[in-house]
Formats: C-alpha cells, structure tokens, sequence
C-alpha cells in the first residue's frame, strides 16, 4: 500500500501520553469514500480495504472483495463490478456536488445588492431618457429664446425709436403750452384792459346822459313844458327799426327768435338796451339766459347785480358759471367758488357770501340811473 495515494486521509496528531512517548506522535486515519467510515490502516494493509484510482473503499464496499463473492455465485462479478462503479460514481458525484453546495454555501450572497444595482440602472436608464427627451426639449427652448430674444431687440429698438419721438412731442406740447399760456395771460390783460375801457365808456356816456338831462331840464323850462322821464323802458322812436324789430323779437314764444334778438342787440353795444334785456334772466331757456349775462356784462349792466346773485342758484350750471364770471367783472369782487359742481352746501355759502356782500352795497349798483 506504500504506492497508494489515497485523497481520503486526515492526518491526526496523537499525544506523548497516550503511546507512551516523550514526543508526540503522528497517525493518518482513512475514511471510505462510499460510506464515509473510517478504514483502519490494518485494513489497508491486510487488503480488506482497497484503494482504487485513488479512491478508500472499505472492507464493506471493497469492489474486490465484493467481485470475489460474485464470482462465487455464478460469473456475475463483472455486473456487479459494473454497476458498484456506477454507484461509486453517483456517490462521488454526491459528495463532489455536497462539498460544492457547501463551498457554495460559505460563499457570500450578493443577491441584493445585484438587486439594488439593477434597479438603480433602471433609474439611470430612465433618468438618461428623460434626459434625452429633455435634451430636445432644450434645444427647442434654446431656439425659441435665441428668436425671441431677436424680436425683443428688434421691438426694443423701435419703442426706443418711438419714445425719441414722444418726448419731441412733448417737448413741442411743452413749448405751445408755454406759448397759450403767454396768449391767455395776454388775452386777461386785454380782456381786464377792455373792462376798463367800458367802465370809462361807461362814464362817459353818464357824463353825457347827465349833461343831455340838463340840457332837456333848461329847455324845459324855457318852454314851459313838462319834463319828458326817460327812465321808463320803451320802444323809443330813437331805435332804428331794426333794433325796435329785435326788442319785438324778445317777445317770441320760440326759445332760437329770442336768442338770435339777443345776440343781435348784443352787437348794437347800446346802453339804452339794458332795461330791455334784463328780464330775460328770467328766461325759461338756459342758452337765452347765457347770452343776455354775457351780453349784460359787455354792456357793464351794473344794475342787474342784485339778479345775478339771484341766478346763482339756478338749476343749470352754464347759468350759475356765467352768472359768477359776470358779477366778478362788474363789481370788481373776486368772491369766485365752484359754483358749477360744487357740492349744494359749499354753493349755498359762496351765495350768501355775495349777498351780504349787496347788503353792503346795494345802493352803489340798484341806485344807478346810468342803466335805467
């Protein structure tokens, strides 16, 4: 058996005490590769146990001892031998495959990190396709902002180029505005040149009026005759006919003949009209009262101030305005409010102010023979 090379050994180390020695002692102990018992070395060597291709059968599962038994009963020792290999081999197959599943076994198990990295590659493989998907997305947005951004200088050039030209405008608005302002300031001082002017006139003509009484009064009186009043309002023979064909006109149930008389007589700049044309501040229609109150003033009809005041309550704000304007030029008395949109109560103030301010001076104006 020394030329034996069996792999089925283990090699034991015996102590001192137990062979009687001083150093210790070393045995090999053999296990059958089919039963996987131990086989000892005196089996080995009396020739119960045998050793082929390298594989320990026991004295049970000797393949010699057994082919000799067979012999002995009828030539049958090859099948036996045949199929002893065969099961020798299932059963090295059966111990190979353990010992593999046992190193299997002992090996790690990466089954869930292989799990957990499958998954995150799924993740990167969708990721990476979102990515792509968004990738062309981009790229569209990319061109689009790049269009935009063209149209946006190109939009931001001409509204550059239009707002140039907006504060030309208003710089040109600017510079007539300062021109009207010029004119307006202007037109004030000619309009307040144009009061004086009547006023003057205005006294004058009393002047003459006055001095034409006492020229009539020593007349009279050198005739013997009465004195003739002209204080009384009346178709004087004195008016040409058109202006007593007007005076008639006054009279007229239509608002538009009324208005056209007034504007006419407004033309006449006579005096001696006023009596005629102040109860038409009474008039039912409000564009007939507008024109006899411009008409008024240009006349400085300084008699119907107490009428005016009156007119300030007027239910129509075209009335009350031109009302306003005209006893400012006529009095001189620059007690102006919104007498227009002002609220009733601030109005109704303004009004009484003016009529404490007649209470001071009524006899200046309701006295005057100037425009009777």
């Amino acid at each position: 058996m020394a030329n034996q090379d069996p792999s089925n050994e283990k090699t034991v180390r015996i102590p001192a005490e137990r062979i009687g020695d001083a150093s210790a002692a070393t045995m090999k102990i053999y296990f059958c590769d089919l039963c996987n018992e131990s086989v000892p070395l005196t089996d080995l060597e009396q020739g119960k146990a045998q050793v082929l291709q390298g594989k320990i059968f026991c004295q049970k599962c000797n393949p010699a001892l057994l082919a000799r038994s067979t012999a002995a009963a009828g030539g049958q020792w090859i099948a036996w031998l045949a199929l002893l290999a065969v099961v020798a081999t299932a059963v090295f197959t059966f111990v190979e495959t353990r010992s593999l599943d046992d190193r299997l076994g002992q090996t790690p198990r990466y089954d869930p990190q292989i799990a957990d990295l499958n998954r995150s590659t799924e993740k990167l493989d969708q990721t990476l396709q979102m990515m792509q998907s968004s990738e062309g997305s981009l790229q569209q947005v990319v061109q689009k902002l790049t269009e935009d951004s063209t149209a946006t200088r190109t939009t931001l050039q001409e509204r550059s180029a239009r707002l140039e030209q907006l504060e030309r405008e208003v710089q040109n608005l600017q510079t007539l505005l300062e021109a009207l302002r010029s004119d307006r300031e202007l037109l004030q001082k000619l309009e307040l040149r144009q009061t004086e002017i009547s006023r003057s006139l205005s006294s004058m003509r009393e002047t003459v009026a006055s001095l034409e009484g006492r020229i009539s009064g020593l007349t009279a009186s050198v005739s013997s005759s009465p004195p003739v009043p002209d204080s009384a309002p009346s178709k004087s023979a004195d008016f040409s006919e058109r202006v007593q064909r007007l005076l008639t006109d006054l009279e007229s149930r239509n608002a538009s003949v009324r208005w056209s008389a007034v504007d006419s007589l407004h033309q006449e700049r006579d005096r001696r009209l006023i009596p005629h044309l102040i109860p038409l501040l009474d008039d039912s229609d409000a564009f007939v009262q507008f024109r006899v109150i411009s008409t008024l003033r240009d006349l400085n009809a300084r008699s119907a101030v107490s009428k005016l005041i009156a007119l300030l309550r007027d239910s129509d704000a075209i009335v009350r305005e031109e009302s306003l304007e005209t006893l400012v030029v006529l009095t001189g008395n620059n007690q102006r409010f919104d007498v227009a949109s002002g609220s009733s109560s601030d109005r109704e103030k303004g009004i009484r102010a003016w009529e404490e301010w007649l209470q001071k001076n009524r006899d200046r104006y309701e006295g005057e023979a100037a425009d009777s």
